[in-house]
């Protein structure tokens, strides 16, 4: 797992409300589900008055649509930098496996968040992390396939990838912190934490043909 600990960027100035709703929103959605889930219990939970949710979200549907898009966006950076670096093919996919993995373990409401999206809640309202977005495929298919038409890793749908990939870091994760789940003891440490990383990464690994 990287050693790299991902921050979020701070706020901007007078964005301070914006982003303590975001944070309140992201975990009452990963604990209660798209359904469950009200505006007004994202404001009590952020401390601050149904009103003003409303001032910076028309509908829980556009807020909801919000906190997926600030993980997709850091999850983009996070990939992006990972691919940049100069190393070896299988080296350089296992550190953004490594990268994204460290991030949902360092962020496991996100982790959850995204699992409840990828088994469909509330993807009528708001796609998934990474699901549907232009600008996921069109970062996946522009490294991919030129290795694709190289012989280096085998055809695959970039869609159907996306969604494997992503369920996979993102229920290892969520087992990785849940109390309730009946593997939490043995998943929890650092020394299982690498473990765990270098199992989901030879998972990935393996669909693409490269173990």
């Amino acid at each position: 797992m990287s050693s790299a600990r991902t921050r979020r960027p701070a706020p901007r100035r007078g964005g301070a409300v914006r982003a303590r709703a975001l944070r309140a929103a992201e975990k009452i959605f990963a604990q209660r589900g798209y359904g469950s889930a009200s505006m007004r219990e994202v404001a009590a939970a952020a401390g601050i008055q149904a009103a003003s949710l409303y001032h910076h979200w028309r509908s829980k549907d556009a807020l909801y649509a919000d906190v997926l898009e600030q993980a997709n966006a850091t999850l983009r950076i996070i990939v992006r930098d990972a691919l940049g670096r100069d190393e070896p093919l299988q080296a350089q996919l296992r550190h953004v496996i490594g990268d994204v993995f460290a991030f949902f373990l360092e962020h496991p409401d996100l982790a959850r968040l995204n699992l409840r999206a990828t088994l469909g809640d509330g993807v009528r309202h708001a796609q998934p992390v990474g699901l549907g977005d232009t600008r996921w495929l069109g970062l996946m298919e522009g490294f991919l396939q030129p290795l694709v038409a190289k012989g280096a890793v085998k055809q695959i749908d970039l869609t159907r990838f996306l969604i494997s990939a992503l369920a996979v870091l993102s229920a290892h994760a969520v087992a990785f912190h849940d109390r309730r789940s009946p593997f939490r003891r043995e998943l929890s440490g650092p020394a299982m934490a690498r473990e765990t990383t270098r199992h989901v990464t030879d998972v990935i690994l393996r669909i693409l043909g490269l173990e």
